[in-house]
């Protein structure tokens, strides 16, 4: 999995998690700070649902650079 880059709305490193539902499993990244969530669903496998949800969170976050 890429490197996950700090919240776009306070700058704080995310958590990430798995879990299995019933429709499959969830990649889900959020922010321990403000609470900012972003989850990503799959049928089979989590890791899936995770590569999804980093790559979408990489996009919205803010980069050092910037």
């Amino acid at each position: 999995m890429e490197k996950l880059l700090p919240c776009p709305f306070c700058g704080v490193e995310p958590k990430i998690d798995t879990y299995l539902n019933i429709s499959g499993s969830t990649g889900r990244i959020h922010c321990p700070s403000c609470g900012l969530i972003l989850e990503q669903y799959d049928d089979h496998n989590g890791y899936k649902a995770l590569e999804r949800a980093a790559k979408i969170w990489n996009k919205r976050a803010i980069s050092s650079t910037d």
